[in-house]
């Protein structure tokens, strides 16, 4: 509980990063991810997975599945996947940032797969990689603003993929995408066939942003 408490927490700064979570964990702070892999390395692979199990969320700006490779721009090959197979997530707070006009800006989101950053004055920066989320089974339910259900951001050089084969995501919130996909200097592709539902204001079920393409497959 507090500030930054992450419910597990995997962190490299040169290698891969990889967290599975069967169990049940629960964070009620700020910024305190259920489960969260991160690496800075180059060539890497940052997973993050919940098989089974529940994962809830309470705090502002506190995601439930994370995977995040922060590396910098000289960075290469890397590759960040969030996965839900199975379980549950719930996240209840929101964000206390206002998003630049097509700037991804993340409440407390479910599934997020994140390659890069971006700064809080609206300029990204990342190495050169994927960032991909992947739901096959299990539920995700956000109440908060800017809560996304699944959330695949490249701000560095690359793609962003988002795969929904099952499950269901739900969102609540203002501007609370089901899905959003965005990559600043690649593409986007997503195929969603499970079900999503939005009811906030300004919340779509797929918004997907891109600077070389956007592809979406709803079936």
């Amino acid at each position: 509980q507090g500030l930054r408490a992450h419910g597990v927490l995997v962190e490299s700064t040169v290698g891969d990063a990889s967290v599975t979570s069967v169990g049940t964990i629960s964070t009620n702070g700020d910024s305190a991810e259920g489960i969260y892999a991160i690496s800075s390395g180059t060539g890497v692979t940052v997973a993050a997975t919940q098989a089974s199990g529940s994962i809830t969320t309470k705090g502002i700006n506190a995601d439930a599945v994370v995977a995040y490779a922060d590396g910098a721009t000289t960075t290469t090959g890397v590759k960040a996947v969030a996965t839900q197979s199975g379980g549950s997530i719930v996240t209840t707070g929101g964000s206390t940032t206002v998003p630049f006009i097509g700037t991804p800006v993340n409440g407390s989101s479910g599934l997020v797969a994140q390659v890069g950053t971006v700064s809080s004055l609206g300029v990204p920066s990342g190495g050169t990689g994927e960032a991909q989320a992947i739901q096959s089974g299990g539920s995700i339910t956000t109440s908060g603003i800017l809560g996304y259900g699944i959330l695949a951001m490249n701000a560095g050089t690359g793609n962003a993929i988002v795969t929904q084969t099952g499950g269901t995501v739900a969102t609540t919130g203002e501007l609370a995408q089901g899905i959003y996909a965005s990559a600043e200097t690649g593409s986007v592709t997503v195929d969603s066939g499970g079900t999503v539902s939005t009811t906030g204001k300004s919340a779509t079920g797929i918004l997907a942003l891109a600077s070389n393409g956007v592809t979406i497959n709803q079936t």
